[in-house]
């Protein structure tokens, strides 16, 4: 094993976030998300598993994001043109996206549904 290969390794990651954070709108709302969603989560003591699946979720729409950045970087690094193709291969990984999050949304419903429900903010 190579640990400072291994570290640079990581660094190139983080530079890579950093990107994803600072320049790509989508990626910065699934930020805001993943924020709120884990302030949400403190707030509503939940279980180890719930906390399991809700961290899955955020990594899995966050891992998403990033695919779907950097195919369609590839896309327009490979062809400045509107190819038929190029818009068909970026609109698949935005639909890839599409599906994580609807994934996450179902995962929040599950778990913080019955919760949000049964608190203060829905009584009259």
């Amino acid at each position: 094993m190579n640990l400072p290969k291994m570290l640079k390794s990581f660094r190139y990651a983080g530079v890579g976030f950093t990107k994803l954070l600072r320049s790509e709108n989508n990626f910065q709302f699934h930020a805001l998300a993943a924020v709120l969603v884990l302030v949400l989560s403190s707030l509503c003591n939940l279980a180890r598993w719930e906390w399991l699946v809700v961290c899955i979720s955020i990594a899995a729409v966050f891992t998403a994001e990033a695919f779907n950045t950097a195919i369609e970087k590839l896309c327009d690094l490979v062809s400045k043109e509107r190819l038929q193709e190029i818009e068909d291969i970026k609109d698949i990984a935005a639909t890839g996206v599409l599906l994580t999050a609807v994934g996450a949304l179902i995962v929040a419903f599950f778990v913080f549904g019955k919760r949000l429900l049964e608190s203060e903010l829905f009584t009259l």
